[in-house]
């Protein structure tokens, strides 16, 4: 894989990364209204997102605001699907690794596949032809391996994390839990934050050296830490 989608595609896909919950909006009795917040990965496939949801909101259409439902949010139009563990098993495997277990304040929680259907961002509005958004790490079956090559370094990652200098979990606790063309999945105890590549890599080689140094700028921001190696 040598090249990307456009870069209208790719500045939304680069929102949609950096968050990792949104206000999923259901369509119960012909009428949006009905507001949980959901959890999400993306898929590697990039036409869909697993999140959670009410089982009792599975089989219908619904909107994800990104981050929230607000007039600058993204608007993710979808329709909820059981998760098909053949298709998506592995996705529901990385959202458990990022979040845990499912969890609702009402209604049962269930991992649930969200088909894209369209997307408004910015006054425009994407369609899902548009939305070219495969994971070439996951493409190229690499994806383990540069989570593991990131989490050789966990202070390294601590350090990528604004928040980890605050929280009382130790830094080799950090690890990475997904990798893809704009940056690396960085998790700390429950909380999880996203370390931005200088610019997108598509190839094995662009993402292992893409990888390689924003651990060697962690590694650098830990060095000039109090305590850090």
């Amino acid at each position: 894989m040598t090249a990307g989608p456009g870069a209208r595609s790719l500045g939304v896909l680069a929102q949609l990364r950096r968050r990792y919950a949104g206000t999923l909006v259901h369509d119960r009795d012909g009428g949006l209204g009905h507001a949980t917040t959901a959890r999400y990965v993306l898929d590697a496939g990039g036409a869909a997102v697993v999140l959670e949801a009410d089982a009792a909101d599975v089989g219908s259409a619904a909107v994800l605001c990104v981050p929230e439902e607000s007039p600058e949010a993204l608007m993710i139009s979808v329709d909820l699907a059981p998760l098909d563990q053949r298709t998506h098993g592995l996705t529901g495997d990385r959202w458990r690794a990022a979040h845990g277990a499912p969890a609702l304040r009402t209604g049962r929680a269930v991992l649930a596949t969200a088909w894209i259907q369209s997307v408004r961002a910015g006054g425009q509005v994407l369609d899902a032809s548009e939305l070219a958004w495969r994971n070439p790490a996951a493409e190229l079956a690499i994806e383990g391996a540069l989570c593991r090559l990131a989490s050789a370094s966990p202070g390294a990652l601590a350090a990528l994390c604004p928040w980890a200098a605050g929280s009382m979990l130790p830094s080799e606790r950090a690890r990475c839990v997904g990798a893809d063309q704009l940056g690396i999945d960085v998790l700390l105890g429950r909380a999880l934050a996203r370390a931005e590549f200088a610019a997108p890599a598509w190839t094995a080689d662009g993402l292992r050296a893409a990888v390689m140094s924003l651990v060697a700028g962690g590694a650098g921001a830990a060095s000039t830490t109090p305590g850090g190696g």
